[in-house]
């Protein structure tokens, strides 16, 4: 090694040999860093049961829609407010399902307004999934919102199922047709538009 480099090196050993004390802690990498909570729970929800307070809902309820083999959705725009307070007001969708293994407190959830465009806009692109009939594979495609309730489309051979899903773990609860599930997203993009527009045609 030459002499410059012997005498360039010496001021980085200096530093190197300093006091540890000096020196800030590294970040300890084996601690586990605490994820943050994924919220289970609608804002429309959480509005609705709060306690000691006075809460006005105003809710349109639009024409059930049936479930093969027994049982029903129903979709219902909803807007919830404090009394003097209608500007604040929180508006959204209560899906009401009716159906076998959903326990009592399953069988409604709540849809906040940027939850019904996410859902429509899967709505249609489970459509487009459907449409291309899976390529000869298995193929399953699905959307669910915060409470669980959720929508799907199951293909093979030949065989397409549009699914509703619900509960906590968005689990399929039933199936409807495939012109119930137009039915279905027609009534979404209704019952979002009354909470707006006033009264429902349909």
């Amino acid at each position: 090694m030459s002499r410059f480099r012997i005498f360039a090196a010496l001021p980085l050993l200096a530093v190197l040999a300093a006091p540890a004390a000096s020196q800030p802690d590294p970040p300890n990498r084996d601690t586990p860093q605490t994820p943050e909570p994924v919220a289970t729970t609608s804002k429309l929800r959480t509005f609705l049961e709060q306690i000691d307070r006075v809460l006005v809902t105003r809710q349109r309820s639009l024409a059930p829609i049936a479930i093969e083999a027994g049982g029903t959705l129903t979709v219902s725009g909803i807007g919830a407010f404090e009394p003097g307070l209608e500007s604040q007001r929180l508006l959204g969708l209560r899906i009401d399902l009716d159906a076998p293994g959903l326990e009592p407190e399953e069988r409604v959830a709540y849809l906040d307004l940027h939850e019904v465009e996410a859902l429509l806009r899967g709505m249609a692109n489970l459509a487009l999934v459907a449409a291309e009939e899976g390529g000869g594979l298995e193929t399953e495609a699905r959307i669910l919102t915060l409470e669980g309730f959720g929508l799907g489309v199951w293909m093979h051979q030949g065989t397409t199922r549009y699914q509703i899903r619900g509960g906590a773990e968005g689990h399929i609860v039933g199936h409807v047709s495939r012109e119930n599930f137009t039915k279905l997203k027609k009534q979404i993009e209704t019952a979002r538009d009354l909470l707006f527009n006033g009264a429902p045609t349909q």
